[in-house]
């Protein structure tokens, strides 16, 4: 995500951009907060002009270069568990991208999440789910379909 607003916004290069990345595994969390990778993992459809513009290369390693990494935070989350851990109210989030995730997940785990998640998207925040999930209750969110893709809104209390 952050490679991706430097190549395609690069106005926003002074904003206070916050890229908040989850997993329940802590060696995966580890793995991205190290920012490392081997070559054969480099060579997985990732662009070769992202490579070479965002990556610093040492000896069978690629590491991602300050201006992205700083972007970034990785932790370990349960997002099945109660709070999120993103419940302050100071967290507000222009974006949240959720895909591919509830998968896994029971109906019953899916309806307390994405209220989660509508607490602290911004009322005019953009949520994207996979194309094959949708919100567990229809009620609190708003489909929008723009440009081949659909996102939700929240929708505000009456």
């Amino acid at each position: 995500m952050g490679m991706l607003l430097l190549e395609h916004f690069p106005l926003l290069a002074g904003w206070n951009i916050r890229i908040e990345g989850t997993d329940i595994c802590a060696e995966v969390v580890e793995k991205s907060q190290a920012g490392c990778y081997h070559r054969i993992e480099m060579n997985r459809g990732l662009p070769a002009r992202f490579i070479v513009r965002y990556f610093d290369h040492l000896g069978e390693n690629w590491t991602v270069k300050p201006e992205v990494r700083k972007m970034c935070n990785f932790r370990q989350a349960n997002l099945c568990s109660s709070p999120l851990p993103f419940n302050r109210t100071d967290d507000r989030f222009d974006v949240i991208f959720l895909r591919n995730v509830m998968l896994y997940f029971s109906q019953e785990t899916r309806r307390p999440l994405l209220a989660g998640i509508h607490k602290v998207l911004a009322p005019d925040g953009i949520l994207f789910l996979g194309s094959s999930e949708q919100p567990a209750d229809p009620s609190i969110w708003t489909p929008v379909l723009a440009g081949g893709t659909c996102h939700f809104r929240p929708r505000q209390p009456n």
